[in-house]
């Protein structure tokens, strides 16, 4: 509550007084003075267009200054992107480096000479001082602080050397920087923004650096002395620099200059309180000029983070943009916020659609969006191959008038969502929005979605009109009719609320037409009795799998996987099926798409062979390589096969299968769907596939999802064990329609590199020990992953280094290939000890006809290959695991050898027992034999913790020993300068007698 006393009111008008008379003084100047180091970010933007509002409003100057001394974060064309930034924003500088000016050079790197000159009357008058301590001990200096849980700070150490001392680390050319001497300041200054601060920064800090060894200034001298020389009247800058202003009052004292006024302008933050990154480059001006916002509505939008306007209703409707001269008339610099200021991104969309408006509105500027958005709509859509109409000024003027209310910029035309305004629809995409259309219907409630929403969807209301027309010209021959038809229908939709107003645009017929073109077709498909489609290669010869579907793909004319994805590369091959790299042609998207063939004679048989999918469903973790969507395409051959050919199609293709390597380490799983002996068949009921439940209440497999597994045992050291599911067909003559195919597409996050990749390339490149942190960091994140795998009921049965997905720079690790898992019992707990609780009915472990182990041999827990579900099995694997991460292996045999070692006697390599005994320790706990004494995925996590803290207490006390022998190495060099003194003295003394 503002109150309303009359002192109150005397003392507010005489700041506001105060404050007037400053800004008036001798004129204003304020700079805005940027480090090149990257894109102009949008609280750099608005700190350069507070400074300009407030000079432009005192008929003061704007000056662009770039602070360039930090040479090592210099990005080579920044300042001509800042530049140019400024200019597409209207900030135009009154001086800087391009349009010049009396006060320049504007770039600091080219007034060293004027810094050094400062600098040496510093050092004269005793405000400063040379520092000749090395890199290392201001490291030690640095970790001893942080050690005792202390803010780290220069201890002035080269304050207090000698004359003689100095003058002989120079002669010597000793690496050395300048310090400025601090002193207390407790006295206030009036911050234009916040009011009365005071901060004593000697309390905090040590001697800071003013001039480093390269010779180039620190930011707190080169920022006094530039704003000195070029007459900074006023510094608005991010409140950031807050606590530093201290420093720079000292140093104008230390000068005996008149500072400037200072004001700081509030942080901004997200809309979940956390502050607005740099880094994300999403909110830099380049990728908002990009998007195509407007700069008028990003100026406007600038003025809602922080202030400096008077406020208006909060219901008030915006719905004119201020220029810059309306803004800067209205700019107070008394109404500045204090408080830290959310970025309310939804605003921003607002005013450029307003801004859109009023640019469609202009006849003018219309013509203008006009060239601009064909320019757009031409290079977006032809890189992805997706133009295929002709693009006409008046079409481009109707969607334009239509969409300034759908969308933000016009960026957004191109887009997945409007991206068929510009092509010619498919049977698919007709058939994709009428899906859309009547999933918002159910049976008991109607109408679900909103129907303003349904209007606001231009595809839908397209859709409708024309299947509208359509009905319009079936029913009526006369064409009058048709059209008073179709109007009145439209018009009660429209009043509905069900289309929107694009049934009167005339312009938009050709997309209703193509629209109808695609419906007749449809229909007239779905009336046909001859639309399956015959494959005769498949009936007549034995052919690959790969090969069969190859020949088969005019099968696949309505294929959601063929009309959605690009194929790119082929990525691996297993006995299930092939892994692709693709892109989606809409969204140009890049995925990896897994593609399992199946054959089926019921629902239920066909589920049945779902169970990846299944398992995916359940996981959405940062840790476990994220499942996009799954979907199957029905594929028939109506001549039935020869036996022969059945059994080509039905076993892996051995043409590309990879015969076992142990050099090698498979990326995926080797479940495959195949045939069976058919000598194990032949008793079996040909309606098994029928009788077996499904529940759709429950996420796990059927009961029966293993009941007919066989194994074939690889023995390859790091390659899954082949599991082959029967087929549920049993007696293929009676099927005189033909065989039943379908393909499962599962889609997946691309991953680039396995662990086992990154495992080898670290290993060849042996330069350096291993980055234990690194390995730990990288093995935590894996512990994290199994851990949310249990805590969804779900034993993975096959961790191994092939089924971790890494990045380049190793800091996102990720769990996939859910080939071999199987759901837990419901009430299984990962805390229960006993074994067979957490056996499942759908395991492939415990419940399959064995004739092997199930599962990677080197790396699966003893219990597992002896036919045991439990979820303890995947901590086993994780101990080889861990080995593998913080150890150097040459050679795959040498792997081998280690884990067999570590596996059949518990042995670890000695270098590990020495030199990581609280690693090797956490290892063996892992891969004990009694899997009751192996900790959980949530216990490992702490065991990790718990061993970092160890591994810091060990690092602590080698730096304590560092620090304490460098002490003695000062001490004894200070014993040795007194000797020399001594020396010295007593020949004086000597020469004097």
């Amino acid at each position: 509550m503002i109150s309303t006393h009359p002192v109150c009111s005397i003392y507010t008008s005489v700041c506001k007084y105060f404050i007037r008379g400053i800004c008036e003084k001798a004129g204003v100047r304020v700079r805005f003075a940027p480090s090149p180091t990257g894109h102009l970010h949008l609280g750099g933007l608005r700190t350069a267009l507070y400074n300009y509002l407030f000079a432009k409003s005192q008929n003061g100057s704007f000056i662009l200054r770039i602070e360039d001394t930090d040479r090592s974060r210099f990005v080579e064309g920044a300042v001509e992107k800042l530049e140019d930034d400024l200019k597409w924003a209207g900030l135009k500088p009154d001086e800087g480096p391009s349009a010049g000016g009396s006060r320049g050079p504007y770039f600091q790197s080219e007034r060293l000479s004027l810094y050094r000159q400062k600098v040496e009357e510093l050092l004269a008058n005793g405000k400063a001082y040379y520092c000749f301590c090395s890199d290392r001990r201001l490291d030690i200096l640095r970790k001893d602080a942080l050690r005792r849980r202390e803010v780290p700070k220069y201890d002035n150490r080269c304050r207090h050397l000698s004359n003689e001392e100095v003058h002989s680390n120079l002669e010597k050319g000793s690496p050395r920087c300048v310090r400025f001497k601090l002193t207390s300041f407790s006295e206030p200054y009036t911050d234009l923004i916040f009011g009365e601060l005071t901060h004593d920064v000697s309390q905090y800090e040590g001697d800071f650096v003013i001039l480093k060894s390269d010779g180039f200034p620190t930011y707190h001298l080169a920022n006094v002395v530039d704003d000195h020389l070029m007459e900074i009247s006023h510094v608005l800058r991010g409140v950031e620099w807050q606590p530093s202003t201290a420093k720079h009052l000292l140093l104008y004292k230390a000068f005996q200059w008149e500072p400037p006024k200072y004001g700081h302008l509030p942080v901004l933050l997200n809309e979940n309180g956390t502050k607005l990154s740099k880094r994300n480059e999403d909110l830099s001006v380049d990728a908002l000029r990009k998007n195509h916002i407007d700069p008028l509505a990003l100026i406007n939008f600038l003025t809602l983070c922080g202030g400096g306007f008077l406020k208006t209703s909060a219901s008030e409707k915006v719905t004119h943009l201020k220029n810059l001269d309306e803004l800067v008339s209205k700019f107070k610099l008394d109404l500045l916020n204090v408080n830290n200021c959310k970025v309310p991104l939804e605003r921003l969309k607002e005013f450029n659609r307003i801004k859109l408006k009023s640019l469609i509105e202009n006849e003018k500027s219309l013509t203008e969006l006009v060239e601009h958005t064909r320019k757009l709509v031409q290079d977006e859509l032809s890189q992805r191959n997706l133009l295929s109409t002709s693009v006409s000024d008046e079409r481009i003027k109707q969607i334009l008038k239509w969409s300034y209310k759908r969308v933000t910029t016009i960026k957004d035309l191109v887009s997945a969502d409007f991206v068929f305004l510009w092509t010619e629809p498919s049977g698919e995409s007709v058939l994709k929005c009428s899906s859309k259309f009547f999933e918002n219907f159910d049976s008991g409630e109607g109408f679900s979605l909103p129907r303003k929403q349904l209007a606001s969807s231009l595809q839908s209301s397209l859709l409708i009109e024309a299947l509208v027309e359509y009905i319009c010209i079936i029913i009526e021959k006369d064409s009058a009719v048709q059209k008073s038809l179709y109007s009145t229908i439209c018009q009660k939709l429209y009043e509905l609320q069900f289309i929107d107003n694009s049934y009167s645009m005339k312009d938009l017929d050709f997309i209703r037409h193509n629209y109808q073109k695609e419906l007749h077709r449809l229909l007239s498909a779905a009336r046909s009795t001859s639309s399956v489609i015959q494959c005769r290669n498949a009936s007549e010869s034995v052919v690959s799998k790969r090969n069969y579907f190859g020949k088969c793909r005019t099968l696949f004319e309505w294929s959601r996987y063929y009309n959605e994805y690009h194929e790119l590369e082929f990525i691996a091959r297993g006995g299930f099926g092939e892994v692709v790299k693709v892109q989606n042609k809409l969204d140009a998207g890049i995925y990896a798409i897994k593609k399992i063939c199946l054959r089926y004679c019921s629902i239920n048989g066909f589920i049945r062979g779902l169970s990846e999918v299944q398992m995916l469903a359940k996981l959405n973790h940062p840790n476990i390589v994220s499942y996009r969507a799954a979907w199957l395409e029905p594929l028939r051959t109506v001549q039935k096969l020869s036996k022969k050919s059945r059994k080509a199609l039905c076993e892996p293709d051995k043409s590309d299968s990879r015969k076992s390597d142990s050099k090698k380490d498979t990326d995926s799983s080797d479940i495959v769907f195949a045939e069976s002996d058919p000598s194990k068949t032949e008793d079996r009921n040909s309606n098994d596939c029928e009788s077996n439940s499904f529940s759709d209440s429950a996420p796990e497999l059927s009961d029966d999802h293993c009941k007919n597994i066989v194994v074939d045992v690889d023995v390859d050291d790091e390659t899954s064990t082949r599991v082959q599911f029967e087929d549920s067909i049993r007696n293929p003559s009676t099927h005189e329609c033909g065989q039943d195919w379908a393909i499962l597409f599962i889609q997946m996050q691309l991953c680039y590199q396995t662990l086992r990749q990154w495992l080898d390339i670290r290993n060849i490149q042996q330069n350096s020990p291993i980055n234990i942190d690194e390995s730990l960091h990288i093995f935590s994140q894996i512990v994290r992953g199994v851990e949310f795998i249990h805590s969804k009921g779900i034993v993975h049965h096959d961790i191994k280094p092939s089924n971790i997905f890494i990045s380049q720079d190793g800091k996102d690790v990720q769990v996939g290939d859910f080939g071999l898992s199987c759901c837990l019992l419901h009430d299984a707990c990962p805390d229960t000890p006993a074994i067979n609780i957490f056996s499942s009915p759908n395991c492939p472990v415990s419940n399959t006809r064995q004739r092997g182990e199930i599962g990677t041999k080197l790396y699966a827990a003893p219990e597992q290959l002896n036919g045991i579900c439990h979820y303890k099995s995947d901590l086993y694997s994780l101990g080889i695991l861990l080995f593998e991460l913080i150890y150097f292996i040459h050679t795959s045999m040498e792997r081998i050898e280690k884990i067999n070692d570590i596996r059949e006697h518990n042995v670890l390599p000695a270098t590990i027992e020495e030199d990581l005994p609280s690693v090797a320790r956490l290892i063996k706990l892992l891969v004990n034999n009694d899997l009751n004494q192996r900790p959980t995925a949530s216990e490992l996590l702490k065991e990790i913790s718990s061993l970092n803290e160890q591994r810091n207490a060990e690092e602590d006390k080698v730096l304590t020993i560092q620090r304490l022998k460098h002490e003695l190495m000062m001490k004894n060099e200070d014993i040795a300068l007194l000797k020399k003194q001594i020396s010295m003295l007593k020949m004086e003394t000597t020469s004097g007698f």
